[in-house]
Formats: C-alpha cells, structure tokens, sequence
C-alpha cells in the first residue's frame, strides 16, 4: 500500500513539475523519490498506525489525486484551450483568532505555526477559520488531515457550498460567527486546497467516502503524531500577497486581512498549495 504511493509520487514528479517540502526544506523540478518516500513514511505510516489498512489506503488515494494532474486523472475531461491560457488566482489563509483586550483579531498564519489546544478547556485554546477567494469560476477542494493522519474533507461538502465557486466570492469556513476550536489530537496538521479548471470526480468520490466515516477509538497505547510536514506545491507560478477582505470574529465584530494570492502556472490545469502549523 505505502509502495503504491511512493511509486506514484515518483513518476509523478518528474513530469508535472511538482514541488514537495518535508518541514522546512524544499526541492523543485527533479526532486529525488526518496523524498516522496519519506512523505509516505512519515503521513501515511502514522495514519496506518493509528487507523489501520482500509483506512490510510483512502488516504493514499486522495493524497494520490492531489499528485496527479487533471488530464492524467484518468477520467474524460476536455479543458478549452482559453482556460489554460487564463491561469487562477487563489487568495488563501488560515486564520487564528487572537483575543487583545477584548477584540478578536484575525491573523493568517504562516507554515509552521505553533498553535495550542485548551488541554481539556473548550475555550482555552485557540480557534481558527480558512477562507479562500478565486479570480475566476473553477473547482476548489479543500482537505484538512490533522496530527493523527486522520483526514476531513472540508470544502465541497453537504452542509457547503458547491462547486464551481463563484469568481471573487469570499469562502470562509466555518461561516459567521462560527470558528474551528483545535482538539485534544495533537501533531502537525494540514490543510491542501486544489484549484481546477476541470471538476475532479475521483477527489468527490473519495471525499464523500470520507465524510460518512467516524473516528475510530484509538490505539490504548496512544497515538502516533504526524511529525513531518508533507507539503505539496504543484502548478505554481507566482505567489504574492492578496487584497484585504474581512472575516466575523467570534464576538460578531467584522476585522480585515490580507491573504496570500496563489497564481497557477501558465497552461496548468491545477494549483495546489498546502497550509500546516504544529498542533502542540
């Protein structure tokens, strides 16, 4: 199952001109397999830990379509020459709530972050929000994958919105006064988001196989923590900081930001970026 994966990520990665990060390093264009392996090792060895066969083979699947490109999906899909030449814009963060005398500020959070949970205080810990804005109609997907190797889709989803986006529409989640409160499953944790000129049937059909999944109990022992960073960075050609647009804080008051633009590569037909902080 792990070998699937690292075979994959390694044809893959000479031919779609993907960049792949373990922590804080990076490696473009010809990167070697072995770090594709450690991604697997480390990502999937914990998921496989801690939820077993069945289970990270999922995983495996949807890290695997995050690799593969649109028109290597192996499904029919025929994108018109005049979307690859018009490349998407993805503005993109994640935000943390901080509370200064009394007003709730949002503040993006660069890779890396340390945030804490409320060991055991529903209000003690920190909350967060994901909002991201395309310039043009496409397909977003986003999936969170926590410090359990435990995956979540976030974004389509039932209780969503939709796909196609809407060109600059403003997505937060969750909506409104509504923010993520970090668990007691602590690790390094993951957000991916896909931007698509073309609907991606194989990222929905496994997307929605894991929305009807519930958390199995975990090993008595306690669990294993993703410890490694497994950043995927594919058809990226520019990034630079974004227009200022306003979430709802937690008190109702409305506080502005400025995300970062994520510009696809000309004639790509995906972006991906991922997003991670240190749960701790």
């Amino acid at each position: 199952m792990m070998k699937r994966l690292f075979l994959t990520c390694a044809l893959l990665l000479s031919c779609l001109g993907i960049v792949i990060g373990i922590g804080s390093c990076a490696a473009t264009g010809g990167i070697l397999g072995a770090t594709a392996m450690s991604i697997g090792q480390n990502l999937l060895g914990t998921a496989e830990a801690n939820y077993a066969g069945e289970y990270s083979a999922t995983v495996e699947s949807m890290l695997n379509a995050m690799l593969t490109d649109a028109g290597a999906a192996g499904f029919d899909t025929t994108i018109p020459q005049a979307l690859l030449d018009s490349p998407i814009s993805l503005d993109v963060a994640v935000l943390k709530e901080n509370v200064s005398a009394g007003q709730s500020i949002p503040v993006p959070l660069p890779n890396g972050s340390v945030l804490v949970d409320g060991r055991g205080d529903p209000n003690g810990g920190d909350n967060l929000k994901i909002s991201f804005e395309a310039d043009q109609e496409c397909y977003v997907y986003v999936l969170a994958i926590d410090g359990t190797g435990w995956a979540q889709p976030i974004f389509p989803s039932e209780s969503s919105h939709q796909n196609p986006v809407q060109a600059r529409r403003q997505y937060v989640i969750p909506d409104g006064q509504e923010w993520f409160p970090l668990d007691e499953f602590r690790g390094i944790e993951t957000f991916y988001f896909m931007a698509s000129h073309a609907r991606r049937p194989d990222l929905e059909t496994q997307f929605e196989e894991m929305a009807g999944r519930t958390r199995p109990t975990l090993p008595s022992g306690g669990s294993v923590q993703v410890a490694e960073a497994a950043v995927v960075e594919r058809g990226l050609g520019a990034r630079r900081q974004g227009k200022g647009v306003t979430v709802v804080a937690s008190g109702g008051s409305s506080s502005s930001f400025n995300p970062t633009s994520f510009v696809m590569e000309q004639g790509a037909s995906d972006l991906v970026i991922t997003r991670w902080f240190r749960h701790q």
